[in-house]
């Protein structure tokens, strides 16, 4: 459904316009199709055209608009995911990354059967220095 979205939705009202158009034509040829092929009625008329496109129109505005709200939507979810991945994963102090940043990596790490290496400091009476 995303990909969906991604590639339908428009990104800008002349988009609006542009794909509201194209799919008045389609539902046009559609109609046309409908009744040449199935009801087979006296042939479909170019002055049809008009009045199939009025009733179709609202839905078809209303259809652009939903996808280009969903479209935004989708855009600010992943945004909103990589902050809150990025809040979760690093310190709010000094910018590095925590604890469960590291425990992730050493997981990606493993899982992967990469080799590693683990470097310990101990720095002594850190915590003076940490605290200012």
């Amino acid at each position: 459904m995303n990909r969906l979205v991604t590639w339908v939705a428009p990104r800008t009202w002349p988009g609006v316009v542009g794909k509201s158009a194209a799919l008045l034509v389609v539902i046009n040829v559609v109609n046309w199709a409908y009744i040449a092929l199935v009801i087979q009625d006296p042939p479909y008329h170019w002055r049809d055209v008009p009045n199939c496109t009025l009733v179709a129109l609202p839905f078809v505005a209303f259809l652009m608009t939903v996808l280009r709200h969903l479209h935004q939507l989708q855009t600010d979810y992943a945004r909103l995911a990589r902050e809150f991945e990025a809040l979760a994963t690093t310190d709010m102090l000094t910018g590095l990354p925590n604890r469960r940043a590291f425990m992730d990596r050493l997981e990606r790490t493993r899982e992967d059967g990469r080799p590693g290496a683990l470097l310990l400091l101990d720095a002594d009476h850190f915590k003076r220095i940490n605290d200012t």
